[in-house]
């Protein structure tokens, strides 16, 4: 049986998606958030999953309960 890979590289340390992981992660926000974290490649680059969530409640204003909200978008 072959077994398939499938990568999710945000930040483009693996591969280059160009800027749709961000968009799908700003459409996240958007959608649960009713608002945008406009994430940059700088925003991203060379961080990992949690620290680029964190970054974007914390550029959204979402302070409250900062590692139950981690949890909840990257559990999404």
């Amino acid at each position: 049986m072959r077994k398939k890979l499938f990568l999710f590289d945000i930040d483009g340390t693996i591969i280059s998606p160009g800027n749709v992981g961000r968009k799908l992660l700003d459409r996240i926000f958007l959608e649960n958030y009713n608002r945008s974290p406009y994430l940059k490649y700088d925003d991203v680059a060379g961080s990992t999953d949690p620290v680029i969530v964190e970054k974007a409640l914390l550029r959204i204003g979402e302070k409250k309960s900062l590692s139950k909200s981690i949890d909840f978008v990257l559990d999404l």
